[in-house]
C-alpha cells in the first residue's frame, strides 16, 4: 500500500503534465481564406497569373501551390511567401490555385478553395487573356 500511493500520484502528475501538451496538438478551427487570381501579363508582355488574399491572424507565412495539367501529367509549384499576393509567370493553359497560411512551426491555419484561372494563348506580342471561376476544391494538401 505505501508504493501504491507513491506510484499514483506520480502517474497523476505525468498525466497532468501530459495533458496541456496533448490539448496543444488538437486541431484548432481552420480559417477558409478568399483567394482572388487572374491572368496578367509582366512589363515584358508575358503572361502571368497574379493572385491576392486577406491576410490571416497567426500566419507567419502562406504556402501556394500552383498547378498545371500536361496530358496525364500534373506539374504542381509550391511557392512559400510572407505576403498576402503572388504573381507567377505562366504559360497559356489552364491552372487551379490554392493557399494555405501556416504558423511559425509550419502548422496550417486556414486555406482556399482552389482557383481556375486559363491563360490564354496572346493573339500577338504583349497581350493575353484570361478567364477565372472558383473550383470549388479543397487547396492543396499539407506538404
Amino acid at each position: 500500500m505505501r508504493r501504491t500511493i507513491p506510484a499514483l500520484l506520480a502517474l497523476a502528475t505525468v498525466v497532468g503534465l501530459a495533458a496541456p501538451a496533448h490539448a496543444a496538438e488538437e486541431p484548432t478551427e481552420r480559417t477558409a481564406i478568399d483567394l482572388s487570381c487572374e491572368a496578367t501579363t509582366t512589363d515584358a508582355g508575358k503572361p502571368a497569373i497574379s493572385c491576392e488574399w486577406d491576410a490571416v491572424d497567426g500566419a507567419a507565412a502562406y504556402r501556394v501551390m500552383v498547378t498545371q495539367r500536361h496530358g496525364r501529367r500534373a506539374v504542381s509549384v509550391v511557392r512559400r511567401t510572407e505576403e498576402t499576393s503572388v504573381s507567377h509567370r505562366a504559360r497559356p493553359g489552364t491552372y487551379l490555385i490554392g493557399v494555405q497560411a501556416i504558423d511559425e512551426d509550419r502548422h496550417p491555419l486556414g486555406r482556399s478553395k482552389r482557383v481556375k484561372v486559363t491563360v490564354e494563348r496572346p493573339e500577338h506580342e504583349g497581350s493575353g487573356g484570361a478567364t477565372t471561376s472558383d473550383e470549388g476544391a479543397e487547396a492543396p494538401a499539407d506538404a
